[in-house]
């Protein structure tokens, strides 16, 4: 009973962010906007693909070299839970 009562809960949290975001658009995407929407919304629209194309690699770079240093700080301190 307890975890049906708590997805309820979730449920209802994300139908109030629903609701306030729904008003607000241009408020709130100016600061929420990442290069996910961002790409998605340009993809829906009439941008240009090669910025489109351009912003994708840009975040498949950005993630790449994420993923890499943090791999390697963890490699660092404990080689053991390193990926690679």
């Amino acid at each position: 009973m307890e975890a049906q009562m708590g997805d309820v809960k979730v449920e209802r949290i994300a139908e109030y962010i629903y609701q306030v975001t729904q008003g607000v658009p241009n408020s709130l995407n100016k600061v929420a906007s990442t290069f996910d929407t961002y790409i998605y919304s340009a993809l829906q629209g009439n941008a240009p693909i090669g910025k489109t194309a351009a912003a994708s690699t840009f975040q498949s770079v950005a993630c790449c070299i994420t993923i890499l240093l943090a791999n390697f700080i963890v490699s660092r301190i404990d080689s053991d839970s390193a990926v690679f």
